[in-house]
C-alpha cells in the first residue's frame, strides 16, 4: 500500500479527535453521520461528519437561492442521507467542486462539476482515481467508485463560481478552496493534534507558509476532508507542531530515535501511524 492511500485508510482507525466552532444551530443526525452547521456571513456552511470508516467530512455552503458543494461522500450510505437532506433545504444543488474526493457519482444531478486541470487529470486517470480503486478493493462495494465527468475547469487564483468568489491554490494532485466572504478556507487534512504526514523538510516549509498565508489573508475557519472545522487557533498548533518536527528530524540519527523523540514531545497525540509514514519517508534506508 503506497504512503498516501495508508493515509487515508488509518484515519478511521487512529480515532481522530473532533474540534468544534460552535455550530450556529443544534447538529441534526442523520442516519449515518450527522450534519452541523454555522452562520458564515450571509451564507450558512452545512458541514456533514460521515461517521464513515474513512472519517470522511463534506460541505455545502448555502447562499439566498443557491447551494454549492464541497467533496462527495464515497460511500453509498452516506450519499443517500445526504441527497436527503439537501432536499430538504428546498433550493438547487448548482455546483460541486471535487478535489480530493471525486467518487460517490452523480449524487448531486445536473449541477456543475468544477476542477483545476491537475486535479482532473489525478482524477480520470492518475493518483486519485488509483486510489479510488484501491480503496474500493479494501471497503468493497459499499465505497462508491464511480467518478463523475469534470464539467469546468478552474484556473489558480479568483473564479466566480454559482455567483460566490472562490480563491483557487493549486495542490499536487487536488487544490485547495478559499471562501473570503465566509472568511474560511478548504484544505485536505489538518487535525490540531493529530500527528501529520510530512514527506521531507521542503513539504513542512510549505505547509507552514501555506497555513501562515491563510492566517495572514485574515481566514478563520479551516473546513477539511477528515476532520470536523477548526480555527486558525487549531493552525497555529499545527505549525508549532510542524516546526518541532522539523527540529527533531534535523537532530534525529534514525527513524527510531526521530519516532521516540515525538512521541515524547507530542504524548497524546493521535495518528502514529501517519508519524511511522513520516518517518520512514524521512529516514528511508
Amino acid at each position: 500500500m503506497n504512503i498516501r492511500l495508508a493515509a487515508i485508510v488509518c484515519a478511521a482507525a487512529i480515532g481522530l479527535p473532533s474540534f468544534a466552532l460552535g455550530a450556529e444551530k443544534p447538529t441534526i443526525a442523520l442516519k449515518n453521520g450527522s450534519v452541523a452547521t454555522y452562520e458564515l456571513g450571509d451564507m450558512i456552511l452545512h458541514a456533514y461528519q460521515t461517521g464513515d470508516p474513512l472519517a470522511d467530512e463534506c460541505f455545502v455552503l448555502e447562499t439566498a437561492d443557491k447551494l454549492i458543494a464541497v467533496e462527495s461522500p464515497p460511500f453509498a450510505a452516506n450519499i443517500e442521507d445526504w441527497k436527503n437532506y439537501l432536499a430538504g433545504k428546498n433550493k438547487p444543488l448548482t455546483d460541486v467542486f471535487l478535489s480530493y474526493h471525486p467518487n460517490g457519482g452523480k449524487w448531486f444531478g445536473n449541477a456543475t462539476t468544477h476542477a483545476t486541470e491537475s486535479a482532473q487529470r489525478a482524477i480520470t486517470g492518475g493518483g486519485t482515481k488509483q486510489l479510488v480503486e484501491n480503496l474500493h478493493g479494501v471497503f468493497g462495494d459499499s465505497f462508491n467508485t464511480d467518478i463523475p465527468l469534470i464539467d469546468g475547469i478552474l484556473v489558480p487564483g479568483e473564479n466566480i463560481v454559482g455567483g460566490v468568489e472562490f480563491e483557487i491554490i493549486d495542490d499536487a494532485d487536488g487544490y485547495d478552496i478559499a471562501i473570503p466572504a465566509a472568511k474560511a478556507v478548504y484544505l485536505h487534512m489538518l487535525g490540531a493534534n493529530v500527528h501529520s504526514l510530512l514527506v521531507n523538510l521542503e513539504h513542512m516549509d510549505a505547509t507552514i507558509a501555506k497555513l501562515e498565508g491563510f492566517r495572514k489573508n485574515g481566514y478563520a475557519m479551516i473546513i477539511s476532508g477528515h476532520h470536523t472545522p477548526e480555527t486558525m487557533v487549531d493552525a497555529d498548533i499545527k505549525i508549532a507542531y510542524i516546526r518541532k518536527v522539523k527540529e527533531i528530524a534535523l537532530g534525529s540519527a534514525n527513524k527510531n530515535e526521530f519516532i521516540r523523540r515525538i512521541k515524547t514531545a507530542y504524548p497524546s497525540y493521535a495518528g502514529e501511524n501517519y508519524l511511522d509514514m513520516t518517518a520512514s519517508a524521512l529516514f528511508a534506508e
